[in-house]
């Protein structure tokens, strides 16, 4: 027997199902992507925050001042900027779940007006944009701390090996 469709040949119920399906799987790969993200900071912020640990240790072991100091002056320049950029991409995370949350709370209420025809109007528009931007920023610093520390390890192993 097959199943029950519309006019326009739509059968109701297996889309909704469909839909259902779809939308668990995207809310599992939302968990995974923010399980990464979060693994991910802890890393950089660890990355850069042994780097200074190590600096330090380095420098309160040298018997006598035979390195770089201003190489090592920019080496905590970087990888401080670096643990500042992993500080700042969870506060932008933060910044960009409570907007997002707005706009959800917004089109939940417009829904509501619609349903019950008050007339009211919510827009999220506001909130979408600024939880993008948030989002952007984010992932923007969170690379900038990876290049960071990349980039000024390297710099230190090739003034190290002179």
């Amino acid at each position: 027997m097959e199943p029950e469709k519309d006019s326009n040949g739509i059968n109701r119920e297996l889309a909704i199902k469909v839909a259902d399906q779809h939308w668990n799987e995207a809310s599992e790969r939302l968990k995974y992507a923010t399980d990464y993200a979060q693994a991910g900071l802890k890393g950089l912020f660890l990355a850069n925050g042994a780097a200074i640990v190590a600096l330090l240790t380095f420098i309160g072991n040298a018997k006598e001042m035979r390195f770089d100091s201003l190489g090592i002056w920019w080496a905590f320049a970087w990888f401080s900027s670096g643990v500042a950029a992993v500080l700042a991409t969870n506060i932008l995370g933060y910044v960009s779940q409570a907007s997002y949350m707005q706009a959800s709370l917004r089109l939940s209420w417009q829904a509501e007006s619609d349903a019950h025809e008050t007339g009211q109007t919510f827009k999220p528009q506001k909130y979408e944009g600024l939880g993008s931007w948030a989002e952007g920023v984010g992932i923007f610093l969170a690379v900038a701390s990876l290049m960071a520390f990349v980039a000024h390890s390297l710099r230190l192993m090739q003034s190290h090996d002179r």
